[in-house]
C-alpha cells in the first residue's frame, strides 16, 4: 500500500513546467536539463506518434565532433531527452570527436522498414564536404555508421532533407563550398531506400546560400536559405515554385528588414497537419559564436498566402502551439515602457521616436548605472519576461560575417550582457544576452523569472561584462507573460506531471485502467439487460454499439440517438401494426369471414396495448436524470389509468410546476443552448471558454442512458480537439472511478484541464465543464415535472423514447471499445495502447467484471484491485 500511495501521490505533483513555445528561450527537457540539439532536423513518426528532434550535441568541450542528440515530444514544447543517436568514435574517419557532424536529418523508409540518418560529414578544415549516412531499425537510434560520400560527385556542406507530403519522396538540399567553382545549393532526389541520391532535380546558381529546407504547401513549394555570414546572423530569404523542378522565383527576405531574421539563421521547417488545419514552423538558430554550445533556438510561425506569393515569419515572444488542432495562438502579456522606469546614476531616458512610448533607456552600465520598473504584477510561480532592447554595437559592421570588413579598426562585439535582478534580490540574479541591432531595429530577449505573487514587483536591469565592457542594451520595454498559476486539485497534478512518469506509475495507471474498462463492460451489460424488451430494441443497442465504432464526431452521438428514436416511433406507432395486419392477412388468407371480424376487432385495440406495454417498459428501463420518489410531485414512469377523481382525492400527485412555466422555461433553455452554439458557430475563432462551455453544454443536454454513456462523448469532445491528452483522460478516468459520485463530475476534472496555460484561471474552467454538462439534467428534469404526466400519454413520445434509451446504451459499449483500445500505458506509449497487447490487462478487467457482476464487490474498491494488481505486475516482471 505503500507503493500505491506513492505511486498516487507522484499523479498529484505539480512541477512548474510551460506549455509554450518561447523563441530565443532557454529550454529545458524533462529533466531539468537544457536542450542541446543545434541545426535540427524535426521527424513525426506514425508509429509512436511523436516528433523526434534530432541535432548536433555541442558542449565547450567537443563544439563539433559531439554526435547527434535525439529528443521526442507529442506537443513540441516537452521535451524528453533521448541520449545519442549517433555518437562519436574516437578515430572513426568520419564521426571522430574533433570533427563535423553538423545539420542531422532522419526520414523513413517503408522499402526496407528503417530509419536512415543524413547529415554534412567533414574534418575540422572543412576540408572533405562530405554527406554522412547512418541508419536505425528505431526512430530513436542508436544509429549505426553506414558511409560518408560526395553526393553525385559534387561537394556538399550544409545539409537539409526534405519529403514531399504527397507522393513520398525524400529530396537531399546541399550548397556545394564556398569556391569559385561552389556557391551553387543543389535540390537531388534520393532513391527508394533512402541509401543513396539519384539525380540532380534543380540547381540554385550562384546565389552564394546555405542552410537550406524546404516547405510545402497546397499549391506551392518554399525553399529557404540564409547568406554565408558565418555565425552572424543576415535576412533569411526563401524562393517559391509550383514544382520542385522549378522554375523558381527570385529570392524575396521572409522577415522584417534589418532584424537579421530576428537575429536567427534558417535550417528546418515544419509542416504540422491537424485536424482544423495545417500550421508551418520555422525552425532556426540563434547562433553564439562566443560559446556555440550555448546557442538558443528561434521557432516560429510562417505565414504564406498562395495568391500574393508570399511568405512571411511572424514573431511572438510566447506563443501556445496545439499540435492535434494544427493551430496557435500568441500569449499576450503585460507591458512596461521605458517611461515608466526609473533610472539610477548615469542611466537616463532618451528620446526615440522609433521606440513604444517616444522613449528609451539608454546608459546602463555596470551595478552602478541602472534602470528599474516598478508594480510589476506575478503569480507567485515561474514566468517569462520578454525585455525589448536595441544594441547598436555593430559599428558599420552590418551584416557582414564575423564583423569583417573592419572599416574602422573597431572590435566587433557579438553581444551586450545586462544583470537582471527582483525584488532586489542579488540571489535572483540572471544573465541577459542582448545581441547587436540595426540602429532604430527593437528586438527581444526571453528570461524565465520568479515574481511574488500580486502587483509589489520590481525588476532591475544593469550591465554585466562582455568581454569588452559593462554596457547594457538600450531598453524599449519588458513585457511580463502569464505565469503557471496554482491549478486545481487533481487537474492540477495531471496536468503538470513530467512527460515520462516513475516506471511504477505506469503499470498502476494501466490497472486502474483495465479495472474501468471491467466496470464499465458490466455497466453496459446490465444497462443492456434492462433496455432490450423486444428484437426492435436489441437491434437498437446493437445499432448504437455500432455505429459508435465505425465514427466519432461531435454531432454524431446525438444523432445516432434520434434515429433510434424516429425507428421505434416509425415502428410501433403505424409500421408493426401493418406488418401485424399483412402477417395475420397471409396467414387468415382461407380463413371464414366471420373469424377475420373477430381478429379485426382484436387488432382495434393494438394502440391501447402498445402504449400501456411500452410503457411498462419505459418505466424499468429509463431512469430520470434527478429524481427523488419522496419529493411531492415528481414524474413517475407508469400510466396514469386514474380518474379525475381519483388525482383530486390524493393531492399529492399535484404538479409542483405549472404547465405554462415549464414550456416558458424549456424555451429559455433551448433558446440558450441554440444561441450559444450558433454563436461559436459564428466566431471564426471562438474563445477557448466558449468552446469549452458549448460542448459541456451539449454533451448535458443529450446524454441518456446513464453515467457511463458521458466517458465516449466527453472523449470526443476534449480529446479530439487536442484540448486533453489522451494521458490525461485516461489518468483522470481511472482515478475517478474511484471516487464517490457521478461520472459527470468528471466534466470538472475535464474543464480545469482545458483552460490550464490558456491565461483563464482552471477554477473557471472546473465550473464551466459541471455546470455545462449538469445544468440542462437538472433544468429538464424540473421542466417536466410540469408536463410529463401529460407527454406520458403521448403514444409517440413515450416510443421515441425508447428507441433514444435502447441506442444510447449500444454507445456504452462503444466506450468499453475505445478504453480498451488506450488502456494500456508504458513510458515509450503513454498516449496509450490495447490492453489486448498484454494478457496480464485481460485478465485485470475479467476479474473486477465478475467481482463486481457475480460477489457484489464494490466499483470504487474494484478500481483499486485494479491498481494493487497493476503493481503487483510490476513487482513480478518489472516493467
Amino acid at each position: 500500500m505503500r507503493l500505491l500511495s506513492a505511486c498516487l501521490a507522484t499523479l498529484l505533483a505539480v512541477s512548474a513546467k510551460s506549455k509554450y513555445i518561447v523563441p530565443g528561450g532557454r529550454w529545458r527537457d524533462t529533466d531539468g536539463n537544457f536542450i542541446n540539439a543545434h541545426g535540427a532536423g524535426i521527424t513525426f513518426d506514425q508509429r509512436s506518434g511523436r516528433f523526434w528532434w534530432f541535432g548536433e550535441y555541442k558542449t565547450e568541450e567537443e563544439p563539433e565532433g559531439g554526435g547527434v542528440s535525439v529528443y521526442s515530444s507529442e506537443d513540441l514544447s516537452t521535451w524528453k531527452f533521448g541520449g545519442l543517436a549517433l555518437a562519436p568514435i574516437k578515430g572513426h574517419p568520419y564521426i571522430a570527436p574533433g570533427g563535423v557532424i553538423q545539420r542531422p536529418k532522419v526520414a523513413y523508409s517503408p522499402d526496407t522498414d528503417d530509419y536512415h540518418m543524413w547529415w554534412h560529414a567533414d574534418n575540422s578544415t572543412y576540408g572533405l564536404l562530405l554527406q554522412g549516412h547512418a541508419v536505425s531499425s528505431a526512430i530513436g537510434g542508436p544509429y549505426t555508421f553506414v558511409d560518408a560520400i560526395a553526393p553525385l560527385g559534387n561537394w556538399s556542406q550544409d545539409f537539409g532533407l526534405f519529403t514531399d507530403y504527397k507522393d513520398g519522396r525524400s529530396y537531399a538540399l546541399y550548397s556545394n563550398g564556398d569556391s569559385k567553382d561552389g556557391r551553387d545549393v543543389y535540390l537531388s532526389s534520393m532513391n527508394n531506400n533512402l541509401t543513396a541520391l539519384e539525380k540532380v532535380v534543380y540547381r540554385f546558381p550562384k546565389f552564394d546560400l546555405e542552410a537550406p529546407t524546404i516547405m510545402q504547401t497546397e499549391k506551392s513549394y518554399w525553399a529557404l536559405m540564409s547568406h554565408k555570414t558565418g555565425y552572424r546572423p543576415n535576412n533569411v530569404v526563401a524562393f517559391r515554385a509550383d514544382s520542385l523542378s522549378g522554375p523558381w522565383s527570385q529570392p524575396f527576405i521572409v522577415a522584417p528588414l534589418n532584424t537579421r531574421t530576428f537575429n536567427s539563421q534558417s535550417g528546418y521547417t515544419l509542416r504540422i497537419e491537424g485536424k482544423k488545419k495545417t500550421t508551418y514552423l520555422y525552425i532556426g538558430d540563434q547562433w553564439d559564436s562566443n560559446s556555440v554550445w550555448d546557442s538558443r533556438y528561434i521557432w516560429l510561425p510562417i505565414q504564406t498566402d498562395e495568391s500574393k506569393k508570399t511568405l512571411e515569419l511572424e514573431w511572438h515572444d510566447v506563443y501556445d502551439l496545439d499540435v492535434k488542432n494544427g493551430d496557435w495562438k500568441p500569449i499576450k502579456g503585460k507591458p512596461y515602457t521605458a517611461k515608466k522606469a526609473k533610472t539610477n546614476g548615469d542611466a537616463y531616458k532618451q528620446e526615440a521616436n522609433f521606440a513604444t512610448d517616444g522613449v528609451i533607456l539608454t546608459g546602463i552600465y555596470g551595478n552602478d548605472s541602472t534602470v528599474t520598473f516598478e508594480n510589476i504584477e506575478g503569480s507567485g510561480k515561474p514566468q517569462w519576461v520578454s525585455f525589448y532592447y536595441q544594441n547598436i554595437d555593430d559599428l558599420g559592421f552590418g551584416d557582414q560575417p564575423g564583423g569583417t570588413p573592419d572599416r574602422i579598426g573597431g572590435a566587433w562585439q557579438l553581444r551586450r550582457i545586462s544583470s537582471v535582478v527582483v525584488n532586489g534580490d542579488p540571489l535572483s540574479l540572471q544573465t541577459l544576452y542582448q545581441r547587436d541591432t540595426h540602429k532604430g531595429v527593437i528586438l527581444s530577449t526571453p528570461l524565465q523569472l520568479t515574481l511574488n505573487k500580486g502587483n509589489k514587483n520590481t525588476i532591475t536591469v544593469g550591465g554585466l561584462y562582455n568581454g569588452f565592457d559593462y554596457k547594457g542594451a538600450d531598453l524599449d520595454r519588458i513585457v511580463v507573460l502569464p505565469g503557471a498559476i496554482g491549478m486545481y486539485a487533481l487537474s492540477l497534478g495531471v496536468q503538470n506531471m513530467n512527460e515520462t512518469l516513475p516506471n511504477p506509475v505506469y503499470p498502476l495507471l494501466s490497472g486502474l485502467n483495465a479495472a474501468t474498462v471491467g466496470v464499465v463492460a458490466l455497466a453496459a451489460v446490465q444497462l443492456a439487460e434492462k433496455a432490450i424488451r423486444d428484437k426492435l430494441s436489441r437491434i437498437l443497442v446493437i445499432f448504437g454499439a455500432c455505429a459508435g465504432l465505425c465514427y466519432n464526431a461531435l454531432w454524431y452521438f446525438p444523432v445516432l440517438m434520434m434515429i433510434g428514436g424516429l425507428l421505434t416511433s416509425i415502428w410501433d406507432g403505424w409500421l408493426y401494426q401493418q406488418f401485424l395486419r399483412a402477417r395475420i392477412a397471409w396467414k387468415n388468407r382461407r380463413v371464414a369471414p366471420h373469424e377475420l371480424e373477430a381478429t379485426n376487432r382484436d387488432l382495434t385495440g393494438m394502440d391501447h396495448i402498445t402504449l400501456e406495454e411500452n410503457t411498462r417498459q419505459m418505466s424499468e428501463t429509463m431512469r430520470p436524470r434527478r429524481t427523488d420518489h419522496r419529493i411531492e410531485g415528481l414524474p413517475h414512469n407508469r400510466v396514469d389509468n386514474t380518474s379525475p377523481t381519483q388525482r383530486a382525492e390524493n393531492p399529492s400527485q399535484e404538479h409542483i410546476i405549472r404547465i405554462r412555466v415549464g414550456v416558458l422555461v424549456m424555451g429559455l433553455f433551448f433558446a440558450s443552448f441554440i444561441g450559444i452554439l450558433v454563436a461559436r458557430g459564428q466566431l471564426a475563432a471562438p474563445p477557448l471558454v466558449l468552446d469549452l462551455f458549448a460542448n459541456m453544454y451539449l454533451a448535458g443536454t443529450v446524454i441518456f442512458g446513464g453515467g457511463p454513456v458521458v466517458i465516449p462523448l466527453l472523449r470526443s469532445y476534449v480529446v479530439d480537439p487536442g484540448w486533453v491528452s489522451s494521458r490525461d483522460f485516461l489518468i483522470g478516468l481511472a482515478i475517478i472511478q474511484a471516487f464517490p459520485g457521478p461520472n459527470f463530475n468528471f466534466a470538472v476534472f475535464l474543464g480545469a484541464l482545458v483552460l490550464q496555460g490558456s491565461g483563464f484561471p482552471t477554477i473557471l474552467g472546473a465550473f464551466l465543464g459541471g455546470f455545462g454538462i449538469f445544468f440542462p439534467g437538472i433544468t429538464l428534469a424540473v421542466v417536466f415535472q410540469s408536463f410529463w404526466r401529460v407527454l406520458r400519454k403521448r403514444k409517440y413520445v413515450v416510443d421515441f423514447l425508447r428507441g433514444v434509451n435502447a441506442t444510447a446504451v449500444g454507445l456504452v459499449f462503444t466506450a468499453v471499445y475505445r478504453l480498451w483500445e488506450i488502456g494500456y500505458l508504458t513510458p515509450e506509449r503513454n498516449d496509450g495502447q490495447s490492453l489486448g497487447k498484454e494478457p496480464w490487462w485481460v485478465v485485470v478487467a475479467a476479474v473486477t467484471y465478475a467481482g463486481n457482476a457475480w460477489f457484489s464487490v464494490p466499483p470504487a474498491l474494484a478500481i483499486i484491485m485494479g491498481a494493487v494488481l497493476g503493481l503487483y505486475w510490476f513487482g513480478a516482471v518489472g516493467r
